[in-house]
C-alpha cells in the first residue's frame, strides 16, 4: 500500500510539472514569436513614434513653392528661417487597417476661440525634426488655403 501511495504521488508530480513545462514553452513560444514580429526588437524601438511626439507638433507654411519632385522627400531636415507657424496637430487620423490617413490641426482663431480644424492628408504634410524630440510638420499652403479647407466637427469622426 505504501509502495502504491508512492507511486500514485510521483506520478501526479511527475504530471503536474510536464503541464507546466508545456505551458512554460507554450508562453516561451509566443514571446519568441512576439519579438520576431519585430514590433518589440531593441533595435526597432528607435524607428517608432508615439502619438504624444505628433500630438501639439506645429504645422508651418513652406515660404516658396516646391514642385513634386521636390515636395517627394520624406522629412525636413528643420523648420526653415522664413516658415510661418500656421497651427498644430490636435489629433490623428487613421485607416480601417491601421494606416496613418492624416492629421487633425487646428488654425487660425485666438486663444482657442474661432479656431478652424480641418484634416490634412498624410501627402499633403512632411514631417520636420526638432532639436526638442517633438514632431513638426510642413505644408506647401498659407494659413488661409488651410483655413479654406472644410471644417469638421468632432462629431466627424
Amino acid at each position: 500500500m505504501k509502495r502504491f501511495m508512492l507511486l500514485s504521488s510521483v506520478a501526479a508530480l511527475s504530471a503536474t510539472t510536464a503541464f507546466a513545462e508545456a505551458h512554460m514553452s507554450e508562453s516561451d513560444m509566443n514571446q519568441s514569436e512576439m519579438s520576431q514580429s519585430g514590433l518589440t526588437g531593441s533595435g526597432n524601438i528607435e524607428n517608432m513614434i508615439r502619438s504624444s511626439e505628433i500630438v501639439g507638433g506645429d504645422i508651418y507654411a513652406i515660404d516658396r513653392d516646391y514642385t513634386d519632385a521636390e515636395w517627394d522627400v520624406d522629412m525636413f531636415d528643420e523648420v526653415g528661417p522664413n516658415w510661418e507657424d500656421i497651427g498644430n496637430v490636435t489629433d490623428i487620423v487613421f485607416s480601417q487597417d491601421g494606416r496613418t490617413a492624416g492629421l487633425i490641426v487646428s488654425s487660425g482663431g485666438f486663444l482657442d476661440i474661432g479656431d478652424d480644424t480641418v484634416v490634412l492628408s498624410m501627402n499633403d504634410v512632411r514631417r520636420v525634426a526638432t532639436s526638442d524630440g517633438e514632431i513638426d510638420y510642413v505644408v506647401r499652403m498659407t494659413e488661409d488655403q488651410l483655413e479654406d479647407l472644410p471644417e469638421v466637427e468632432e462629431e466627424w469622426w
